[in-house]
């Protein structure tokens, strides 16, 4: 696996939402650059990190190799391109959080490997369009992403969340027997379920009912459900709980929620011997919610809560 950065202008919108990069062969004057020779170079399972606006604000796992490809529409961006190119599908996830790369400079001028980096060691941006990264700098952002600082640990140090994740990544793209669109699909669910799980648990960290800390077996849960919030909503880790399975499915369900001040509510259409052996008259984690999280939280009370108060 290496890792990848893109820069994205114009393009941006184009590319992120469309799950593609696409880059010229030659601009109109017959000139082409390791920038976009580079696309001949990506494999299944690479990861990119889309640079724009001065921050990393989106990452992607290579879904399919570089194929010829007419220049997409634009619009009027880069129309001093030629109209053929390469194309290369990638399952992007836009970033809550966007990352400042300058933040992980020293670590790049430790471990540059040629003079096409993606940054000189002022870090100033070089503007040309994709850029291989030294493993330990790409392994930096990818921890960034997770909410874990990794610019003072050696190269052989990794992250298990974004290690784990990344793997289950490469083995779908990996898995012939599914359509190229099936194993997309599966990529940019899986990334950014392991995307949201980080950044829900940067404020949660436990199951506010059972006291579970162990990430992996707590799920993710979203307050404010997926297909009712915008891209912003859908990543927030304020519109998050990692709970217990059988308590995220009550909450799913509308069969339980929470006051600001962190109390359980039970409604009543959920049985009282259910209530007793699942022990929710005693939650273990008491504490109020953050504003960004009440916000959520007025969401799943007034929509998804079975109303008709046991507790």
């Amino acid at each position: 696996m290496t890792y990848w950065w893109v820069n994205q202008g114009q393009t941006w919108h184009h590319e992120i939402h469309g799950n593609y990069l696409w880059a010229p062969r030659v601009n109109n004057k017959g000139q082409t650059w390791v920038g976009w020779t580079n696309m001949l170079k990506l494999r299944l399972g690479d990861i990119v990190f889309s640079h724009t606006k001065r921050a990393i604000r989106a990452v992607g796992i290579v879904t399919g190799q570089a194929v010829e490809s007419p220049r997409p529409d634009f619009g009027l961006a880069n129309s001093m391109w030629e109209n053929d190119g390469w194309e290369v599908l990638v399952a992007w996830e836009i970033l809550p959080e966007p990352i400042n790369p300058r933040d992980y400079l020293e670590l790049l001028n430790e471990h540059r490997q040629s003079r096409h980096m993606p940054m000189n060691p002022d870090g100033k941006v070089n503007l040309q369009y994709l850029f291989e990264l030294p493993a330990v700098f790409g392994q930096a952002l990818a921890s960034g992403v997770s909410g874990v600082d990794m610019r003072h640990l050696g190269q052989d140090e990794s992250n298990d969340a974004v290690a784990v994740l990344i793997q289950e990544a490469q083995a779908i793209v990996s898995d012939t027997a599914r359509t190229r669109t099936e194993r997309q699909q599966l990529v940019a669910a899986r990334l950014g379920q392991g995307i949201f799980k980080s950044n829900v648990a940067k404020i949660e960290p436990v199951c506010r009912v059972t006291g579970v800390a162990e990430r992996r077996h707590l799920i993710a849960s979203h307050i404010k459900p997926w297909r009712d919030s915008d891209n912003f909503e859908r990543m927030a880790g304020a519109n998050g709980l990692l709970l217990s399975p059988h308590v995220d499915h009550l909450f799913d369900r509308g069969l339980i929620t929470f006051r600001d001040s962190g109390t359980l509510v039970v409604s009543a259409e959920l049985s009282q011997d259910v209530v007793t052996r699942w022990s929710l008259n005693a939650p273990q984690v008491l504490k109020p919610f953050r504003k960004n999280q009440s916000e959520f939280l007025d969401y799943h009370r007034d929509v998804i809560f079975k109303q008709g108060l046991s507790a």
